[in-house]
């Protein structure tokens, strides 16, 4: 399968760095496999309308973020904006989401006190 970098490859890996984000884990926030974010990243495969509205809707930014050219960027893509994004996904794909963010957020705060506790826990020694 041939990749090619394209905007949306540069754009995601970005975000994704700027957020602190990997590919695990910001494909646990989609609920999709690594390998997949893999190929987005990559360029090997493009994502599909309802996962490009997935991602910006994860990731808080706007659809329009990841198309470089908006003027002549597909119709699909140009009417959705941060005012209504949730309106394209359902309330159900929203909240799983959100769940998603939450579980991700909770495992890194769990991680990092024991972290903390193993520190501590060595300077009591």
């Amino acid at each position: 399968m041939k990749s090619k970098q394209t905007f949306f490859c540069r754009q995601l890996k970005n975000i994704m760095l700027e957020k602190g984000l990997t590919q695990k884990e910001f494909a646990g926030k989609l609920g999709v496999g690594q390998q997949l974010i893999s190929f987005w990243v990559t360029g090997k495969q493009k994502p599909t309308v309802t996962s490009l509205k997935k991602i910006a809707f994860a990731l808080n930014v706007p659809i329009k973020y990841f198309i470089e050219d908006t003027k002549n960027a597909d119709k699909n893509f140009n009417k959705y904006d941060d005012k209504n994004i949730e309106l394209i996904l359902s309330q159900k794909e929203i909240e799983i989401l959100k769940l998603k963010n939450k579980i991700l957020q909770l495992e890194k705060e769990n991680s990092e006190l024991k972290t903390l506790k193993t520190l501590f826990d060595k300077q009591e020694k």
